[in-house]
C-alpha cells in the first residue's frame, strides 16, 4: 500500500527579496505580449471560446479554472483571454516553477508567483488575476480524474476577491487534459526506486499526491496531439456586497462552492460543444486527436 504523505505546499517558498518580485511585476503591467503565443496556439490547438460575452472588461476580475494535467493550459489562457477580451490576467504561478531558472522568462510572459502579498500588490493595482484552486495536486491528475476539481476547503481566492472587491469569473478549459496520455500515474510510481528518488531529492517538500503523471503524445512521444481547445466563461460574481466579510467563513465557503458549481456545469456544457463540433474540425486535425 502507499504511504500517504502529509499536504505540503511549495507555494508557502518565497524568494528571498519578495519585493523585489512584486516590483518587476507592477513594472511589467501592461508591457506582456502574448500575441505570438496566441499566434502558434492558434495554429495547433484552434481555440473556441464560448460566452466572451459575460466578461466584465470595465472591471479587473479574478479567473477561477480547472487545473489541466501537466499544467498545460497556463501558457494558453491568458493569450486566449487577452485576445478575445482584453485583458491579459497576471497568471499565479506555483514557487517551483517561479523560482526555477526559467522564473525571469515566464514573468515576462505575465506569470507571477503565487503568494498573497505578490496577489495583493496586483489587485491593488487594477491587475486581472488568473488562478487554478486545485492547485499541483489538480496538475498532477491520476486515470479517471479528467476535468474533476480537487478544491477542498480552499477558499484564499475568494478572500482574496472580497478584501479588494473583484469580480470572480469562472473560465472553464476543456482540450489540455487530452493533449497527452497517462503513460503512469502516481499509483504506478508509488512505492517504487522513482517514488524513492523523487523523495530523496524533494526532501522535506515531498508529498506522493502531487507526483505528475508521466505523458504520451503523438505515437507515444512527448509531442501533444492538438486538441481543440475550449474556453468557456460563466457569469461573474461580485463580491461587493460582502465587503468586510472575508474572515467569514459561511461566507468563503459558500462563494467557494457556488463559483465550483458553475464550473463544473461550465465543464459539462463545453464537453458537449466539442462533442457536437468535432465534425466541422479540418481531416488532418480529427485524424490526429481523440476528442
Amino acid at each position: 500500500m502507499a504511504r500517504k504523505d502529509a499536504p505540503k505546499s511549495s507555494r508557502a517558498r518565497e524568494p528571498e527579496n519578495l519585493q523585489a518580485h512584486i516590483d518587476k511585476a507592477l513594472a511589467l503591467s501592461g508591457r506582456t505580449d502574448t500575441s505570438r503565443i496566441y499566434q502558434m496556439m492558434q495554429f495547433y490547438f484552434d481555440p473556441q471560446l464560448l460566452h466572451v460575452e459575460r466578461v466584465d472588461t470595465e472591471r479587473p476580475s479574478l479567473f477561477v479554472s480547472n487545473h489541466a494535467s501537466w499544467g498545460w493550459e497556463g501558457g494558453l489562457l491568458p493569450s486566449a483571454i487577452r485576445e478575445h477580451t482584453g485583458m491579459l490576467p497576471r497568471l499565479l504561478t506555483d514557487a517551483d516553477v517561479m523560482l526555477g531558472p526559467f522564473g525571469d522568462t515566464l514573468m515576462n510572459l505575465g506569470m507571477v508567483l503565487a503568494n498573497r502579498k505578490v496577489c495583493a500588490a496586483l489587485m491593488d493595482a487594477g491587475e486581472s488575476i488568473l488562478v487554478f484552486p486545485g492547485g499541483a495536486r489538480e496538475g498532477a491528475k491520476r486515470r479517471g480524474e479528467l476535468y474533476k476539481l480537487f478544491w477542498e476547503g480552499r477558499t484564499g481566492f475568494v478572500r482574496m476577491a472580497i478584501q479588494h472587491g473583484f469580480t470572480i469569473t469562472p473560465v472553464a478549459n476543456i482540450g489540455p487534459d487530452e493533449m497527452w496520455d497517462i503513460r503512469w500515474d502516481r499509483d504506478d510510481i508509488a512505492d517504487t526506486w522513482v517514488e524513492s528518488l523523487l523523495r530523496r531529492v524533494s526532501g522535506e517538500m515531498f508529498d506522493s499526491n502531487l507526483i505528475p503523471p508521466v505523458p504520451s503524445g503523438i505515437l507515444g512521444t512527448l509531442l501533444p496531439r492538438p486538441e481543440r481547445l475550449y474556453v468557456a466563461f460563466g457569469e461573474p460574481f461580485d463580491t461587493r456586497p460582502f465587503a468586510g466579510r472575508e474572515d467569514d467563513r459561511a461566507v468563503l465557503d459558500s462563494i467557494k462552492d457556488a463559483v465550483q458549481a458553475q464550473l463544473e456545469e461550465l465543464i459539462k456544457e463545453a464537453l458537449l460543444q466539442r462533442a457536437r463540433r468535432r465534425h466541422d474540425m479540418h481531416w488532418l486535425r480529427r485524424s490526429l486527436t481523440r476528442y
